[in-house]
C-alpha cells in the first residue's frame, strides 16, 4: 500500500490532520492537498488496454510473408512491408 493511500486511510479512521502530519512528516499543505484529492487518489491512473487479436493476426501475416520472400531471395524493404500490411 503506498503512503498516500495509508494517509487517505488513517484519516478515514478518524486521525487528525495533525496527527498524520507527526506520523509521515509530511506538511499541512501536502495532507490537505491528498485530503482534497483523494477520491481521484482512490480511482488511480486510467488503464489503457491495446486491441490485440486484429493485430496479432496481421502481424502474423505480415511476417509469414516477409519470411516466404526473404526465402525467395527477394530483398524486402520497409515501404514493401508497410505495403504487404495494408
Amino acid at each position: 500500500m503506498s503512503e498516500k493511500f495509508e494517509v487517505i486511510s488513517d484519516y478515514e479512521k478518524g486521525m487528525t490532520r495533525l496527527q498524520l502530519m507527526e506520523k509521515y512528516g509530511l506538511k499541512k499543505t501536502t495532507i490537505h492537498d491528498l485530503l482534497k484529492s483523494k477520491d481521484k487518489e482512490k480511482k488511480g491512473k486510467p488503464v489503457y488496454r491495446k486491441r490485440r487479436l486484429a493485430q496479432e493476426n496481421l502481424d502474423e501475416a505480415v511476417y509469414k510473408w516477409y519470411t516466404q520472400e526473404r526465402a525467395e531471395g527477394v530483398a524486402v524493404r520497409g515501404i514493401d512491408i508497410q505495403h504487404a500490411a495494408q
